[in-house]
Parts: structure tokens; sequence; C-alpha cells
């Protein structure tokens, strides 16, 4: 949250919310979107509400409503990608632009320090489970 700049007040996304940890951090009116059914019910059951089953490559909702997108995007790794994030995964990064207020920003760890249509602002590296991965803020 601090890396991304949250604050009360903000509309903070997460397109790929599964169980809503990002978003049990995030002050404001917190928005969840998941393609999976279970990960959606574990969410609600962590206390989140404003969850919607979709398509994170195809997100219902408004273009340039959104202060922040928190985003750990399914890598493949632990959990496979769904719909269609798994035949085009660069549907997210249009998407989270998209939604984006002009001033917004989006934070999202990855495997990678760079993604296709935003503008990396910082990238820090960082281990996972012995793996290099990136904190990554995109504008």
């Amino acid at each position: 949250m601090r890396l991304a700049g949250v604050e009360p007040g903000m509309t903070v996304l997460d397109p790929c919310c599964g169980a809503g940890t990002l978003l049990l951090e995030s002050p404001g009116l917190r928005l969840g979107v998941d393609a999976s059914l279970d990960a959606l019910a574990c969410a609600r059951a962590n206390g989140l509400a404003a969850l919607t089953h979709a398509d994170a490559g195809h997100l219902p909702v408004a273009t340039g409503s959104v202060d922040r997108v928190l985003v750990n995007p399914p890598w493949g790794r632990q959990v496979e990608a769904r719909a269609g994030l798994a035949t085009s995964p660069a549907r997210l990064w249009y998407e989270t632009g998209r939604v984006l207020r002009p001033d917004g920003l989006a934070a999202a760890l990855l495997p990678e320090p760079e993604v296709s249509g935003l503008r990396t602002k910082t990238a820090m590296p960082i281990r996972i489970a012995g793996r290099p991965a990136f904190l990554v803020l995109l504008a």
C-alpha cells in the first residue's frame, strides 16, 4: 500500500483478488475481481463485500474510475491463469490502463520488471521462495 500511495477515500481495485489479502490492507473503496468463484468465496469469508466474478482481461469497471490497482497476477507457478488471461496475459495490462484515472497508479508483484502498455515508475527486486521477483509501480 505504501508503494502505491493508497490513501483513505481512494478507489482501489485488485483484478485478480483471490482471497482478497491485498484489498484487506487497503483503506478506501475496495473492489475485487476474480475468475474463480472459490477465490471470491474466500474473499467474502475474509470480510470483503464489493466482489465481482469476472475475467481480469475484461474488467466490468468504468474507464478512468480507479485511483489504484493492486495486483499479484497468476504467474502460472502456484496459480494458473484463467479465462482471458490464460490465452492473453497482456489483456490485464490493457484493462489496468483503461480503468485507471489519469493520475492513477498500479502496484504489482511480477516475475519481470516491465509490462507492455504501462510505464514502469519503480521496480524493486525481491525474492519469493528463492526466486527473483519485482514489486513494480506502473503508470
